[in-house]
């Protein structure tokens, strides 16, 4: 090809690139027409998982809260704290899964601009989890002072409350992505990418290297969570007890361990 400018001419060669741009996404840039519509429809099902997530969340809290009332001085059993710590975890993780699927449907020409999307996405979905946490903490903690009542050591509510919480957050919020999210974003594929490489004769030299290759870091999702982890751990600091400093320095290793 050539191209003539001023009289002069310059010559186009075209040939195969390397690699793309890892920022645009080109199989995007075909229709925006229905962009927002399905920003809107991904918002609401993100809506709808939170609503259907804290409705299981809070029958399984009333369900202590009415054990702890009809058996005045039965505390919970560690396998109902287990539950109720596994229900956050599912719960971060369904808004997570909605929030992907939903900020790649809607076809973002960019990916900074999808990073933004699942930076917002991830942090009030995951914000709204936290506020229903922490009301059905609340009431489980109601539940705990009206049942130590009848002990022969009766607690305040607000040292119940500190207590409840210090236990939501560590393990629920804060050990997590301390573990999981290496062991499903790294260690789980690679294994059965060696697998698959061993089990298939027929697999080229360039197939087997990117299937073992580390997956791109997504700063966006680190971020989100260590927001939210930032937003609950303060909130435990507005009650007097000695879990403040320790979810703290809790948290500044997890950061550090994560980052």
């Amino acid at each position: 090809l050539v191209f003539v400018q001023d009289g002069v001419e310059h010559r186009i060669y075209i040939q195969e690139a390397v690699d793309d741009p890892h920022q645009i996404l080109w199989a995007n840039y075909t229709s925006i027409e229905h962009f927002y519509h399905k920003l809107a429809a991904g918002a609401a099902l993100a809506l709808a998982v939170v609503i259907i997530y804290s409705g299981l969340y809070i029958l399984s809290a009333a369900y202590q809260v009415d054990l702890m009332l009809s058996a005045p001085g039965v505390e919970p059993s560690a396998f109902a704290g287990i539950l109720l710590g596994l229900l956050v975890v599912v719960g971060n993780a369904l808004i997570a899964i909605v929030v992907d699927k939903t900020t790649d449907w809607a076809g973002f020409p960019s990916k900074d601009a999808r990073d933004i999307a699942i930076l917002v996405g991830a942090f009030w979905g995951t914000v709204l989890n936290t506020v229903f946490d922490l009301a059905v903490t609340a009431v489980m903690a109601w539940g705990l002072s009206m049942s130590s009542a009848f002990s022969q050591d009766p607690a305040g509510y607000d040292r119940i409350l500190a207590e409840q919480l210090y236990a939501l957050i560590w393990p629920g919020y804060l050990l997590p992505p301390l573990i999981a999210v290496p062991v499903v974003d790294h260690i789980i594929p690679y294994c059965l990418g060696i697998l698959l490489i061993r089990s298939r004769l027929t697999i080229r030299e360039k197939e087997a290297r990117e299937t073992l290759r580390a997956p791109p870091l997504d700063i966006c999702w680190r971020y989100a969570d260590l927001l939210n982890n930032l937003t609950i751990c303060m909130v435990l600091l507005f009650f007097v007890g000695p879990y403040g400093y320790q979810v703290m320095a809790v948290l500044l290793i997890t950061a550090m361990l994560t980052c």
